[in-house]
């Protein structure tokens, strides 16, 4: 089976590989040949995926999970090593790093678009991961503020997981909008989550104000949440915008 021009399937032998390696391969198709770069997480990295975006022209920055095969043992995390000495293997096509920033933190780097141990001389750490939190940051902020107020529930239905996951990057890019529209803004990002939420269900809920045999107990509530709207005769009416 050969593959799609819009990428979306693989070939047979793709499709052999890992399930991250099957997905940066799909989204990589568009910029296939073209020489840029990608980085990513240890979730997505791994030496076949580095090996197949090279051969499509690609390079590839990211951390590497320390449980790979590949990885050879004096790379693995030893507290005898001292912090802030790299330790970096090297073959034809790819750079493996093992950075320490501090004694109970070791990370793994692979790269691709890296063929030195080159220092950075602003921060004094390796380019290799001066050029990861470069590139990898933006991404490691969302996730950190999405962490931080999240409306993610327990659940085994990957439809509205992924559904709740959507709505904490709307919340932040919202945020985000705001802040760049109307400049810095004393509204704590907590508060303005609450904002959205209640403005993007106001309409919905009244609406449902208008429904004649609505329990009273549920009626309470939406007119307690909504002051600014009021029951007048059975129909809504809106005293504030």
């Amino acid at each position: 089976m050969e593959k799609n021009t819009d990428g979306m399937t693989l070939s047979d032998q793709e499709s052999k590989f890992t399930k991250p390696t099957q997905s940066v391969l799909r989204l990589a198709a568009p910029i296939s040949g073209s020489n840029c770069n990608i980085t990513a997480d240890n979730w997505f990295s791994s030496i076949e995926m580095v090996r197949e975006l090279k051969r499509r022209k690609l390079t590839y920055t990211g951390t590497l999970k320390k449980n790979k095969r590949e990885v050879p043992k004096l790379f693995l995390p030893d507290k005898t090593r001292e912090v802030g000495s790299p330790m970096c293997g090297f073959t034809d096509d790819m750079t493996l790093l093992l950075h320490m920033p501090n004694k109970s933190k070791a990370v793994l780097l692979v790269s691709s678009m890296h063929h030195s141990k080159y220092t950075d001389a602003t921060n004094t750490k390796p380019e290799i991961v001066s050029f990861y939190n470069a590139t990898k940051s933006g991404v490691d902020t969302m996730d950190l503020k999405c962490a931080n107020y999240s409306p993610n529930r327990r659940t085994r239905r990957w439809p509205l997981a992924i559904f709740d996951y959507m709505i904490s990057i709307i919340c932040v890019n919202a945020d985000t909008i705001h802040t760049a529209v109307h400049g810095t803004s004393t509204l704590a990002r907590f508060d303005f989550m609450k904002l959205l939420a209640n403005s993007l269900i106001m309409k919905h809920m009244t609406r449902r104000l208008q429904i004649p045999n609505m329990p009273s107990e549920i009626r309470k509530i939406i007119t307690d949440t909504f002051p600014g709207y009021v029951q007048d005769g059975g129909r809504k009416t809106e005293q504030t915008d």
